[in-house]
């Protein structure tokens, strides 16, 4: 009986203490507290800072982002502070490329690159190799829009792009081979544009980037999936 009350009471202290604690943690002060600019940057330094304009909830880690979907393109505008501060993060390894503010697109190894070309499908659902918040750099990531409505095709395989980007704005077209029906691996290039035309690979699956900049800015970046084969044509969304 002795040993079953030492058990209730030590049982009732901790509860007693707990309740204390939690107490303090609902408190003002301590609000406060992890309010503070300074308590702040101590808490993040150790993660990338991240705007998530991909409406997925991406998740800001240490030198990465994780939480991309599979069968999805990603761009990345990078910003850096322009105070001269030293940097507080420490690296063994020296990156490949530099990163700067700007334009950035992911590649299938989950790198940036400032070539759209080397866009793909994120293997590993991450965007690695990034400077976390402590370095003064911040990401904001987007998803290219699917593009859904109707498009029309002509019988010689050509799209007008003007249904689908406004042509008067700057802008730039890729071409993303999927799949070939006689499974001849092809590379992304870029497509050329005449009097608003572009022709189409003739067989095949393939995604067509497309993107608007105005003032060095991208305003648009959306993908059109299309199916061609011997039978017939029609766009897929994906």
């Amino acid at each position: 009986m002795k040993k079953a009350s030492c058990k209730i009471i030590l049982l009732l202290i901790f509860c007693v203490v707990s309740a204390l604690f939690l107490s303090c943690l609902a408190s003002p002060d301590l609000e406060e507290f992890l309010k503070d600019e300074n308590v702040q940057n101590k808490l993040f330094r150790d993660r990338v800072a991240l705007i998530d304009h991909t409406g997925e909830g991406l998740l800001a880690c240490n030198q990465r982002i994780t939480g991309l979907s599979s069968g999805k393109y990603y761009r990345v505008v990078v910003s850096e502070k322009t105070e001269n501060e030293e940097s507080e993060e420490e690296t063994d390894e020296t990156p490949e490329i530099t990163i700067k503010s700007g334009n950035w697109f992911v590649k299938e190894d989950g790198k940036l690159t400032e070539d759209l070309l080397d866009i793909g499908f994120v293997s590993g659902n991450a965007i690695i190799d990034l400077k976390n918040a402590a370095a003064g750099f911040s990401y904001i990531v987007y998803s290219a829009s699917v593009i859904t409505e109707e498009t029309t095709l002509d019988e010689t395989y050509t799209l007008d792009i003007s249904q689908i980007i406004n042509t008067d704005n700057s802008y730039a077209i890729t071409a993303i081979p999927i799949t070939a029906e006689d499974e001849t691996p092809e590379v992304s290039y870029n497509v050329p544009v005449t009097d608003n035309i572009i022709e189409l690979r003739e067989t095949g699956t393939t995604d067509y980037l497309f993107i608007e900049y105005k003032d060095d800015n991208i305003i648009s970046f959306k993908v059109l999936r299309i199916t061609i084969s011997d039978q017939d044509s029609h766009t897929d969304t994906q």
